[in-house]
């Protein structure tokens, strides 16, 4: 039961973790001037597959 509670809150903090870097990457679209982190995200996105 110890385990499982704790295997839990490590995915838990995985997926906040992962939320909160897209959520910052995306906050940047709202400037339409920056190209940077479109292109960065792109390349990120390009490693995965």
């Amino acid at each position: 039961m110890i385990s499982a509670y704790l295997l839990v809150n490590i995915v838990v903090g995985a997926v906040v973790s992962n939320y909160d870097q897209v959520m910052e990457d995306t906050a940047s679209f709202s400037d339409p001037d920056s190209v940077d982190p479109i292109v960065q995200l792109t390349q990120k996105v390009d490693l995965l597959t």
